[in-house]
């Protein structure tokens, strides 16, 4: 067992590891400590918000539970106006990437609770869309260009990645 004077010197001895790290990388000794400014948030009727992805114009996207269980997709502009949604003829939806554009790519569970993916454009239009003989297709994340990467999975429950180009 760990003496107090010992966990006392190894302590010391991380903080020098860590000033340094950040020296040698040319970071700030103080890079790794908590700064900056945090802002909470809840989406309208959440009983649990997500959010999953934030682009540089401060738009965050993501999902929350809603208090009969069901999860949905919101949009968080920079100003706090949380606009939700939920993809046509989906149960659940999960926005999981936003880009530069706006345009949202996610997942949402269709009438037979497979996953199903979709993209959402700045104007709010929801196009939908699976890989090709796919059981489930997850969209993970969009870039600028519009191009939308994820994982599927096939009849044999193996993942297999993807990409989507507009």
């Amino acid at each position: 067992m760990r003496t107090l004077m010992e966990n006392s010197s190894w302590r010391q001895h991380w903080a020098t590891f860590l000033v340094l790290t950040c020296l040698l990388l040319g970071l700030p000794s103080g890079a790794l400590s908590q700064t900056g400014t945090i802002t909470t948030f809840d989406a309208p009727g959440a009983t649990n918000t997500f959010a999953q992805s934030i682009n540089e114009e401060g738009t965050i996207a993501g999902y929350y539970l809603d208090v009969g269980g069901s999860y949905q997709g919101y949009v968080r502009d920079q100003h706090g106006t949380i606009t939700t949604f939920n993809v046509p003829g989906g149960i659940q939806a999960f926005a999981q990437s936003i880009n530069e554009e706006g345009a949202i790519a996610g997942v949402y569970h269709d009438e037979n609770y497979l996953l199903r993916s979709f993209v959402r454009d700045r104007q709010a239009t929801i196009t939908t869309f699976d890989v090709p003989d796919a059981s489930d297709t997850f969209a993970n994340s969009i870039n600028e260009n519009g191009a939308i990467a994820g994982y599927y999975t096939d009849a044999s429950n193996t993942a297999h990645g993807f990409v989507r180009r507009p």
